[in-house]
């Protein structure tokens, strides 16, 4: 009787481990594919303001576009989730409003500073994101990621004081961003907390497809539909294939995005949003020839410094590097 008890549990563990792999590679590609868009989404986002000049309308047929691929594949079957009822779409009016400020806070200030600049912004987001994760969501932080998100934070207004593109309209812009981003990372993740049993498809879906009539409004108020519609159609072949990339990359980070977010702790999720910058920083000065002073570079690389402090690897790192020195100072205390 007990052989069997025994064997029955033994199944059931190998079930659960067999079940838990597709789970982890899932997570794994959701993650490369976040940090790989993320890295580029920025200078994406640029250079589509850039060629077409009206961020709420640019960001707007991103989500446009998200959510009719995303309805598209529910209707071939590709994927499946419950159609919104009225109740579940109240319960996500938040979770639309926070995730919609921080993008629109974005494409403000991409259009007034240089992708550097921004960056910072970005990084400094996880010492907010840190105290409302301790304090609103009970996540302890360790001594050691606690140094790299203060680094972080030293780092970003160093860069700051000798930002070459200072702009004080982009920066109270860049400041809305960083405080919708501390909002964002903690609400949406309470709420995914909640909402287990939707999917990251389902998730996907009801942000973009509740942002349409918003933004809408919003473009038509601030910059005239026909304007932006007319200078959609007027642009020149490159510069749509530009646009068209940025939708494409915005239904990208849209789902892995939200995968992530289910899988990492409120601040983890922020962290590995800023570990991809040393790319972000190297494409925006090859392609668009971003200028950075000397100072800000070696403040921007400090900030960068502390996001791998607090990542687990660099928590690995430095314990590693302790427990050597301790063995060392013990082993020759032992000689003495």
């Amino acid at each position: 009787m007990k052989r069997d008890e025994q064997e029955t549990a033994e199944l059931l563990a190998a079930g659960e481990r067999a079940e838990a792999i597709p789970q982890s590679l899932s997570n794994g590609v959701a993650t490369v594919a976040y940090i790989c868009i993320s890295s580029s989404m920025l200078i994406v986002n640029k250079a589509a303001v850039a060629v077409l000049p009206y961020p709420y309308f640019v960001t707007n047929l991103q989500m446009f576009v998200s959510a009719l691929v995303i309805y598209g594949m529910k209707m071939n079957g590709s994927i499946d989730f419950p159609h919104p009822d009225l109740a579940k779409i109240k319960s996500w009016v938040g979770v639309t409003t926070a995730w919609l400020l921080p993008i629109v806070a974005n494409m403000q200030a991409l259009q007034l500073l240089n992708v550097e600049t921004v960056l910072v912004f970005r990084t400094m987001t996880v010492l907010g994101v840190a105290l409302g994760d301790y304090l609103l969501l009970g996540n302890r932080i360790e001594t050691i990621p606690l140094v790299g998100l203060f680094t972080i934070t030293i780092g970003g207004i160093t860069y700051g004081m000798y930002d070459v593109s200072y702009n004080l309209a982009g920066y109270i812009w860049a400041v809305i961003y960083w405080a919708t981003m501390v909002i964002n990372a903690l609400y949406i993740k309470a709420i995914f907390i909640k909402s287990e049993s939707m999917t990251t498809w389902e998730k996907s879906f009801l942000s973009n497809v509740m942002t349409v009539p918003v933004l809408t409004m919003a473009s038509a108020y601030f910059e005239g539909v026909p304007s932006c519609v007319a200078a959609l159609f007027s642009m020149s072949a490159p510069g749509m294939m530009v646009v068209a990339l940025s939708c494409v990359m915005g239904l990208g980070i849209s789902v892995a995005g939200t995968r992530c977010r289910e899988s990492f702790s409120a601040t983890g999720f922020d962290v590995l949003g800023n570990m991809n910058k040393f790319i972000s920083i190297g494409l925006s000065r090859t392609l668009l020839g971003s200028v950075v002073s000397s100072q800000s570079l070696i403040a921007l690389i400090v900030a960068l410094g502390g996001g791998f402090l607090y990542s687990p690897l660099g928590t690995k790192c430095v314990n590693g590097l302790m427990g050597t020195g301790e063995a060392q100072l013990q082993t020759a205390s032992g000689h003495v």
